[in-house]
């Protein structure tokens, strides 16, 4: 069967800016895709970027200066919380720009994640989203006949993704 463009690229706008969880399986982050309908993103980045613009355009703008920008502008615009992050000696860290910030500096590899989870079309594609509702309301329990249906509001549409990608060890 031939696959239109139209569903291999179309995006949910609603889960680009409302977002959708990264489950890392003691936390979870929730994310708005770093572009697409997020257009607060270009936004940001491009006035973070701004005094820095000839650096940049000529590629001598300092990598750690590159990298401050950039966790700055996940953490005000991609980012828009999260569930059970705690802090290096096991404290509740509460979900603000400037922890988000903070994790972000010290964990440069969760960081790298997060990014590409927030570039990735597949995690906000209509037609992902959909079949993976589809998917757990069939599988889900007490459901075994799948003759009983979810909702398939955005909200549990983005819930499948996440459910989705958990089960798939896709995080």
């Amino acid at each position: 069967m031939t696959k239109s463009p139209y569903a291999l690229f179309q995006t949910d706008k609603t889960a680009e800016t409302e977002g959708v969880w990264l489950d890392y399986g003691h936390f979870r982050i929730l994310i708005r895709r770093a572009g697409g309908a997020n257009t607060r993103f270009a936004r940001v980045l491009e006035s973070k970027i701004k005094p820095y613009r000839h650096a940049f355009n000529t590629g001598s703008l300092d990598n750690s200066i590159a990298q401050r920008l950039m966790v700055e502008t996940y953490a005000e615009t991609v980012v828009i919380g999260w569930e059970d992050v705690v802090d290096q000696t096991g404290e509740p860290l509460p979900f603000t720009v400037a922890n988000a910030v903070r994790l972000f500096s010290d964990l440069p590899e969760l960081f790298s994640n997060v990014q590409e989870q927030a570039t990735s079309l597949a995690l906000f594609r209509a037609e992902e989203i959909e079949a993976a509702a589809d998917f757990l309301d069939v599988a889900s329990p007490g459901n075994s006949n799948g003759a009983q249906r979810q909702s398939s509001s955005k909200l549990s549409k983005r819930t499948a993704v996440e459910s989705l990608r958990s089960t798939d060890g896709q995080a």
